[in-house]
Formats: C-alpha cells, structure tokens, sequence
C-alpha cells in the first residue's frame, strides 16, 4: 500500500531513499560509449568525431549511496538523477554535456551511467602537445543527495572559444 502511494503521490519507493541514505555516497568517474571504463588520474581522453561535424568524449560514472531511479519516475515526469559532466583546463571549458535526467542501471549499492555525450566546445589540435584538465561531474538524485567528483585527466589541446 505504501508503495502505491508513493507513486500515486510522484515520490520515489521510501526504503530506497533510506537504503540510500544508509550508504557513504561515492561517486567513481569513468568514460565509455557501451559500458563504464574507469579512470585514473593523468589518463587520456581523445575526443571522438559524431556524424554532424562536431566531436564529444564519452562520460560514463559509477555511484554507490544514490537512488538509481527507473522508468516508472520517468513516465510520472519525474527526473530520477539528474547530471551534468563537464572537463575544463585552468583557461576554459574544453567540454560540457546538458543536464541529463534519467535512470541508472543498478541499485543503491551500485549503480552505472555510460554513454553520455560530453559535448567539445572547440576544435582539437593534435599538433600541440596535449594539455591537463579537469573532468568533473554533479549529481543529484530523487531523494535530494547529491554528491560530486573530480578527476585530472589529459586532453588534447583545443582552441579557446571562450565559451564558460
């Protein structure tokens, strides 16, 4: 009855949030277009080009203390995790990815988002030597725990675009 409810009400199962909440959130990011790939500090991420021109990397991540959601969330217009990765060296935003708002694959205990366009805001050089920068990501789940991480991890160089 309780669980029925709570969808009628547009609110996620109670004992996951509190299952949830029970965990020491972590948040592990990674990259990979069909599974999670982990990553290491200093590791390279080499953009891929897309069918329209421009060029992404791949974002995935790995959580563990955040409601995965699910497609019932979904059909109510309720956004189960919501995220935004973005990668930036010290002088501008390299890449950056929408606001997602979907469901992750998993439970409580272990839960994995791949596949995620992270959006290349300029142009690679591959005649520079490639620069360090920043890959970072926010999360926020239904039940209201957030969490983010960080990561140093080398791209190529790109043209500044001045976008922020």
């Amino acid at each position: 009855m309780l669980i029925l409810l709570s969808l009628l009400l547009g609110c996620p199962e109670p004992d996951l949030c509190a299952d949830a909440a029970a965990l020491e959130p972590s948040i592990e990011l990674g990259t990979g277009q069909e599974a999670f790939i982990p990553l290491s500090d200093g590791d390279y991420l080499e953009p891929e080009f897309g069918p329209q021109g421009g060029s992404h990397i791949w974002g995935a991540l790995r959580l563990q203390g955040f409601h995965p959601g699910d497609n019932a969330l979904l059909v109510q217009n309720i956004v189960p995790v919501t995220l935004r990765l973005f990668i930036e060296t010290e002088a501008y935003l390299v890449a950056d990815s929408f606001e997602q708002g979907r469901p992750f694959e998993g439970s409580v205990e272990s839960s994995e988002h791949f596949g995620e366009f992270i959006f290349v805001q300029g142009w690679p050089n591959f005649d520079e030597p490639p620069r360090e920068a920043t890959y970072r990501v926010d999360v926020e789940d239904v039940c209201g725990n957030t969490g983010e991480a960080e990561l140093t991890v080398t791209v190529p160089a790109f043209e500044d675009t001045g976008f922020r």
